[in-house]
C-alpha cells in the first residue's frame, strides 16, 4: 500500500505539473510553433482580427463560381468575403479531393457536369505548391476520383478575431512537446536560424506581428525550394496551367487562377538579411501567357506593411485580414457584382484598408 501510495502521489504530482506547463505554454494552435516544437504564449498572435463572418459551403446547390483550393480556401474565409461582395454563390472543393494534382482538368469536366449553370471556376494555389501542382503531365482519368465530395469546411459563423490562450477545441502540449517548447523559450533569437521545417528571419520591424517575437519572422523551409525552380521547368508548368484553361474554355467555362504569395515572399522587403538566392516570381509569367489570373504580391505587401498579422505569426497563413483582401481581389477579378454586392464589398473593406489593389489579368490569350 505505501508503494502505491507513493506512486499515486508521484503520478499526481507529475501531471499537475504538466498541466501547469501546458498552460504556461498555452493551446496549440499554428502550424509553425507546431513544426518548430514553440510555445504559443511567446510565437502566437495577440492583436485583434478584424470580423469576418464565414457562409457555409453549399455543394447541395447549384454554385456560380466553382473553387479549388488549398489550406487557404479549406475554411471558407475567402470565399465568403467574395460571395458577399459579389453577390455570387461559391461552392469550394480541397485539391486533395480531386485526387492527385494532375487531375485538375478532369476534375473540372467532372464539375461542369455536375453543375452546369457554373461559369466561372477559380483555381487558388499557394505559391510554393505551384511546381508541384503544374509541374506534372495531366493524368489518366481512369485514375482520378468521379465522386469529388467536398471536405471543405461546411458550417457558418464568425471566424475568431482573438487567440484563445486555453482552448479545449486544441490540443494541449504532450509533457515531450512542452520540454522541447520550454527549452525554446530560452534560446537567443538575434541571429538566423532553422528548427526542423521552421526558419527564423530577423526583420529590420519590429511592428509587423504582436508575438513576443515581433522582429522574428517564422516560414515552412519547403519556402526555399523555390530558389531551385528552373526557367524551363517553370514554362512547362505555366503551359500546363495554360492547357487546363484553355479545356475549360471549352466546357464554356471562365478559369481564374489565384496564386497566393508565400508567407516569406510577403516578408522579404524586411528581412535583415535577404536569401542567398532569390526564387522566380510565377506572377509575370502567367500575365506574360496570358492566362487569367490574380496578383495578390502588391496588395498583400502593402497590407502587411502597415498592419500588425496580416499573416499570422505563428502560421504559413494569414489571419482574418488577409482573407478579407483575398476575397475582395478575386470578387473584383470575377466583375459582375451586383448593386447589392458592391455596398457589401465597400463596407467590408472598412474592416482593413480600402479596396484592394490587387492586379487581374482579365483577358486570356486561351
Amino acid at each position: 500500500m505505501p508503494f502505491v501510495k507513493s506512486f499515486l502521489v508521484t503520478a499526481a504530482l507529475l501531471l499537475s505539473a504538466f498541466l501547469g506547463l501546458g498552460l504556461y505554454l498555452q493551446s496549440l494552435e499554428g502550424d509553425l510553433t507546431r513544426l518548430a516544437n514553440l510555445a504559443e504564449r511567446s510565437w502566437g498572435w495577440n492583436a485583434p482580427q478584424p470580423p469576418l463572418d464565414v457562409l457555409e459551403n453549399r455543394t447541395d446547390l447549384p454554385p456560380s463560381v466553382i473553387v479549388i483550393g488549398d489550406s487557404f480556401s479549406a475554411g471558407n474565409d475567402w470565399q465568403s468575403v467574395a460571395q458577399q461582395a459579389s453577390g455570387r454563390r461559391f461552392t469550394t472543393f480541397h485539391w486533395h479531393d480531386i485526387g492527385a494534382p494532375t487531375c485538375l482538368a478532369h476534375a473540372v469536366e467532372v464539375l461542369h457536369q455536375r453543375y452546369p449553370g457554373a461559369r466561372d471556376v477559380v483555381v487558388q494555389t499557394v505559391e510554393r505548391a505551384f511546381m508541384d501542382r503544374f509541374g506534372g503531365a495531366p493524368a489518366n482519368p481512369a485514375g482520378c476520383d468521379e465522386r469529388l465530395a467536398s471536405s471543405v469546411r461546411n458550417e457558418a459563423g464568425p471566424a475568431p478575431t482573438v487567440r484563445a490562450r486555453f482552448d479545449l477545441a486544441r490540443p494541449m502540449p504532450d509533457p515531450l512537446y512542452a520540454l522541447r517548447a520550454l527549452a525554446a523559450e530560452r534560446a537567443p533569437r538575434e541571429q538566423d536560424g532553422r528548427a526542423g521545417d521552421v526558419v527564423f528571419s530577423r526583420l529590420s520591424r519590429a511592428d509587423l506581428f504582436s508575438s513576443r517575437h515581433p522582429d522574428v519572422l517564422l516560414t515552412f523551409a519547403d519556402d526555399l525550394a523555390k530558389a531551385d525552380w528552373t526557367a524551363s521547368q517553370l514554362d512547362a508548368a505555366v503551359d500546363r496551367a495554360k492547357s487546363v484553361a484553355a479545356r475549360a474554355q471549352v466546357l464554356g467555362l471562365r478559369l481564374t487562377y489565384v496564386v497566393v504569395p508565400d508567407k516569406s515572399t510577403v516578408y522579404a522587403p524586411w528581412l535583415v538579411r535577404a536569401p542567398a538566392r532569390q526564387a522566380p516570381r510565377v506572377w509575370p509569367l502567367l500575365e506574360a501567357a496570358g492566362i487569367r489570373s490574380v496578383d495578390l504580391q502588391a496588395a498583400f505587401a502593402a497590407e502587411a506593411g502597415r498592419s500588425a498579422d496580416f499573416y499570422l505569426p505563428n502560421n504559413t497563413h494569414v489571419g482574418n485580414r488577409g482573407y478579407l483582401v483575398l476575397g475582395r481581389a478575386v470578387a473584383d477579378c470575377l466583375e459582375g457584382a451586383s448593386p447589392e454586392g458592391e455596398r457589401v464589398a465597400d463596407a467590408l473593406a472598412q474592416r482593413g484598408s480600402g479596396r484592394p489593389s490587387a492586379s487581374c489579368l482579365r483577358t486570356s490569350a486561351t
